[in-house]
């Protein structure tokens, strides 16, 4: 999984949406709300656990690195690592 570390950014970022908007079921009140949490929180936990998995200690340097044109016409790149 070449791009691990935006999907452990955007991932807790769109729980946090479908948390926001599936927990307002009225029949559940807040209880859904929390399941969809804690499940949110758990995939990202186990995603997480990948790098620790692929993590090589005898390489130097940065690792995981992830870079992508962004504004192509000001030479502002993304970059993770």
């Amino acid at each position: 999984m070449s791009n691990i570390l935006t999907i452990l950014i955007v991932l807790p970022l769109i729980a946090a949406v479908v948390t926001y908007f599936g927990g307002r079921n009225e029949a559940h009140g807040p209880t859904s709300a929390r399941w969809l949490a804690l499940l949110s929180t758990l995939v990202t936990f186990a995603l997480s656990l990948t790098l620790l998995v692929d993590f090589d200690s005898a390489k130097e340097g940065f690792q995981f690195v992830e870079q992508a044109p962004w504004f192509v016409g000001y030479n502002i790149t993304y970059h993770l690592g």
